[in-house]
């Protein structure tokens, strides 16, 4: 199938548009959660870091698992919002403009050259606020510690579910890639699926 649009009137364009502005919203909705869940861990750092350097040294071993469950929801959305931009590729863009639109231009080579570096900057940056901040506190926790004596029986069953948190907050985010780079070639199976079935 090639991405020439096809003649699509009335109702069926108005359905389209309503979707399209609708996925759109959602992309912008999804966009705000995420933006809200690294505020949330910032603060969540900055106060169990603040209480834990000061009275109560266990309570900086609460924070990485706080960041795993929020990284792993940050992590959903932008999964979220690489499927929508998706579907607005192949179910909307191909069918009623063919070649234009957003999804269409940041998978151009055009488009990648402009996506791609400041997809990556993004998740770099979100990747150093959850890791970074996780790997600080065990760090502090370690290092306040050393200078008390070794940690309490307690606590290093705490480290541990740190440690395996750490790992897997790296692993989610280091699944969640720029949209341009994840979903690059996007239309192909369309393509290859509909001319297989002609």
């Amino acid at each position: 199938m090639s991405t020439t649009p096809v003649s699509i009137t009335g109702d069926a364009l108005s359905f389209f548009l309503a979707e399209h502005k609708g996925l759109r919203d959602e992309i912008i909705k999804r966009s705000e959660i995420q933006h809200q869940l690294l505020s949330i861990t910032l603060v969540a750092f900055a106060a169990l870091v603040s209480v834990g350097l000061k009275e109560w040294p266990t309570a900086l071993l609460a924070y990485p698992l706080l960041a795993f469950f929020l990284s792993a929801v940050w992590s959903a959305a932008d999964f979220q919002i690489q499927m929508i931009g998706t579907y607005i590729l192949e179910q909307i863009e191909c069918p009623v403009v063919g070649n234009l639109g957003w999804e269409h231009f940041i998978r151009s080579p055009k488009g990648k050259k402009f996506a791609e570096p400041v997809g990556w900057r993004a998740i770099s940056g979100v990747r150093g606020i959850f890791l970074g901040t996780e790997i600080l506190t065990v760090a502090s926790y370690v290092l306040n510690g050393l200078n008390k004596g070794w940690p309490p029986m307690g606590d290093i069953g705490f480290l541990v579910l740190d440690l395996i948190a750490i790992v897997a907050t790296y692993i989610f985010l280091w699944r969640s890639t720029p949209r341009a780079r994840s979903t690059q070639g996007a239309a192909r199976p369309r393509e290859q699926g509909s001319s297989s079935g002609s």
